[in-house]
């Protein structure tokens, strides 16, 4: 044994406590009063360890994200859920915190809320990569979101129409940037 002598500490009382949510809660409690879900999936020919980087680490996002302008991160910092970054489209810079949507056996799973989703009470893209094989993946896309006034529930069915077909033209540009994808990857070993 030893004795390691006094210790010194502070400490103050905390009064009425209230824990903030995390991402994941926030996620699931928002996912029960959602009022738009869109779900797309498109298979590529390319194995779930080589798309789920693709998507999901920003260095690679500018080859597949034709709507940013710019994106701005922390390059020493690994991407994992509560990091934070930036995209800069049309002068106007939107706040995003990855999240780590639920997926199954086989599965890779990536997601953003949004921080500033105007016009949007809440709005999260969820990717979930299934491997179909040793050199073919399906990704589905989930876009979700909530809106702030009752008066916009008029409006979903333009945000679908919308929304669906960014989403669309998003998985074609990255079926698109898997060859610049590939040039990148090997300039990156040698």
């Amino acid at each position: 044994d030893r004795d390691l002598g006094e210790i010194p500490f502070n400490y103050l009382e905390i009064d009425n406590w209230k824990e903030s949510l995390s991402p994941l809660e926030i996620q699931s409690s928002m996912s029960e009063v959602l009022d738009l879900k869109i779900g797309l999936a498109k298979n590529f020919n390319l194995p779930i360890n080589l798309l789920h980087p693709l998507i999901s680490e920003f260095r690679y996002r500018h080859l597949w994200h034709k709507g940013a302008d710019e994106i701005i991160f922390d390059e020493e910092k690994i991407n994992q859920a509560g990091t934070d970054h930036y995209c800069i489209v049309n002068d106007k810079k939107l706040v995003f915190e990855t999240v780590k949507p639920p997926s199954g056996h086989g599965q890779l799973s990536y997601g953003e809320v949004l921080k500033n989703p105007q016009p949007f009470k809440y709005f999260e893209a969820d990717y979930i990569l299934t491997s179909l094989g040793q050199n073919k993946t399906k990704l589905s896309m989930f876009l979700k979101a909530s809106v702030k006034w009752k008066l916009q529930k008029l409006f979903i069915p333009i945000f679908k129409i919308i929304l669906k077909k960014k989403a669309n033209q998003m998985l074609g540009d990255m079926e698109k940037a898997i060859p610049i994808y590939f040039e990148t990857l090997e300039n990156e070993v040698m």
